[in-house]
């Protein structure tokens, strides 16, 4: 299970899940992700711009993830994070209201 918090009030959502794969690290491999069926390139989960991947739910961000144009720096994944959590959100909840927030205007 995956447990949302909502940061203005503070209420949770649990989220039953298969798997929640998080790696940090400074060695790329996707180890048995590779015999998920999913569309693979050059070791790197093949993703669109939600960052999705080529099986409904699963989304993949930073070193892990491929796209066309895709600048392979640490600061992309900082930007891949907050869309590919919104598509997971929606893909679980269809009905969620998902919010934009800028960091500038957070405050």
């Amino acid at each position: 299970q995956v447990v949302i918090e909502n940061v203005n009030d503070k209420t949770q959502v649990t989220i039953d899940v298969d798997d929640v794969l998080v790696t940090f690290g400074f060695s790329s491999s996707i180890g048995s992700m590779k015999e998920w069926g999913m569309e693979i390139d050059k070791n790197s989960v093949v993703v669109n711009s939600m960052q999705e991947s080529s099986i409904p739910g699963i989304f993949a961000i930073g070193d892990v993830a491929s796209y066309e144009g895709k600048a392979n720096l640490i600061i992309s994944g900082f930007g891949e994070g907050p869309v590919a959590i919104n598509q997971a959100k929606l893909y679980a909840d269809p009905e969620a209201k998902i919010g934009h927030l800028h960091s500038s205007s957070v405050f």
